[in-house]
C-alpha cells in the first residue's frame, strides 16, 4: 500500500510540476543568477530534469515497495553504498595479487621471505598465511 500510495505521488508530481522549474539551468538562466555559477556547473544542470527525476526515481522506489515486503526493501536501499564501495574491493584485491606476486617471484629465484617482506604486507591474513608457510618451511 505505502508503495502504491508513493508510487502516485512521484509520477504525479512529475507530471504536474510546472515546466519552467524543472530544469534547474534553465532556471537559473531565466533569472540570471547562471553568471555567478561555473559554467560547467550550469551543463551539468542541464542534464538533469525534475520532473525526469520524479517519475524514475518515485517510480522505482514505489515499485521496490510494491513488489517486496517493507522490512526487505529498506534493506535492499541500505546496500547500495555497498556496490558503490565495490572499486575498494577491487583495489584491495588488485594489492593482494601484487604482494602475492612479490613474494612468489623471490621464492621460486630460491630466495627467503625476510621480516621486512612480511611487515611490508598489509593485510593481516595474508601475513599470517605467509608465517605459516615460513613455520612449515623451517620444520621441513
Amino acid at each position: 500500500m505505502l508503495g502504491f500510495i508513493g508510487g502516485t505521488t512521484f509520477i504525479l508530481s512529475g507530471i504536474l510540476w510546472p515546466a519552467e522549474f524543472s530544469n534547474i539551468a534553465l532556471w537559473l538562466e531565466s533569472t540570471g543568477d547562471a553568471e555567478s555559477i561555473n559554467k560547467y556547473i550550469i551543463q551539468i544542470l542541464r542534464f538533469f530534469d525534475l520532473k525526469s527525476l520524479f517519475i524514475v526515481f518515485g517510480g522505482t522506489i514505489s515499485v521496490t515497495f510494491v513488489a517486496f515486503p517493507y522490512k526487505k526493501a529498506l534493506r535492499s536501499f541500505g546496500s547500495i553504498p555497498k556496490v558503490f564501495a565495490a572499486d575498494v574491493a577491487e583495489s584491495a584485491t588488485q594489492e593482494i595479487y601484487d604482494q602475492s606476486k612479490i613474494i612468489a617471484e623471490k621464492r621460486y629465484s630460491g630466495k627467503r621471505i625476510t621480516n621486512d617482506d612480511l611487515s611490508s604486507l598489509d593485510n593481516p591474513f595474508m601475513r599470517r598465511w605467509i608465517e605459516g608457510l615460513i613455520v612449515r618451511e623451517q620444520v621441513e
